[in-house]
């Protein structure tokens, strides 16, 4: 018997490659249609589609952490240590190697704990530091400033998903239809 967990993967791998041999297939039709150029031109807007859809996914999701920790409010908490970050040898370390932690614990006794970055170990620490308090999913305390920035994310997450649209449709659809019409190319 096969392990779901195997059976999940082997299966989700096979769809990938038949997405992928069935995009092969269509851009093989447009360019047969159509001409090499169109093709080419239809997977790129594929790609830059995809490109556009992650980086609308990502500052999206990120917004929406953000914006359901905004319902928190703003607090005090006072300082507790400073910690080394260990990070694998061999990567770029683009924070700062130490942490100081601050500590604060709400009505109900749960304690919450927010960073701050600092790149050397005996760096002065702030007896308080303001932070807002993050509701929801992954409760915590997080620098003011990512919550007052929550909705600027919003305005680049809303507008690269409708280019990543546009352009999964000018590539999929788009690119057959003008090679089936015979749109001129340059």
């Amino acid at each position: 018997m096969v392990p779901i967990g195997k059976w999940s993967r082997d299966r989700r791998r096979a769809v990938q490659w038949a997405g992928c041999a069935a995009l092969a297939l269509y851009f093989l039709a447009v360019a047969v249609a159509g001409g090499w150029d169109l093709a080419i031109a239809g997977a790129s807007a594929l790609f830059a589609g995809v490109l556009c859809g992650g980086i609308a996914y990502t500052t999206g999701v990120t917004a929406w952490e953000l914006l359901r920790a905004f319902s928190g409010g703003l607090i005090k908490a006072e300082y507790s240590k400073t910690v080394r970050i260990y990070r694998p040898v061999g990567g770029r370390n683009p924070e700062a190697p130490w942490q100081q932690r601050y500590i604060y614990v709400n009505a109900e006794g749960r304690t919450l704990t927010g960073t701050r970055g600092c790149f050397y170990e005996n760096s002065k620490a702030r007896p308080q530091r303001r932070f807002w308090v993050a509701n929801g999913r992954h409760p915590g305390l997080r620098p003011f400033w990512q919550t007052l920035f929550s909705p600027a994310l919003l305005i680049v997450a809303i507008p690269a998903a409708l280019v990543a649209a546009a352009l999964a449709l000018a590539a999929v659809p788009g690119a057959l239809i003008a090679a089936v019409i015979g749109v001129p190319q340059g």
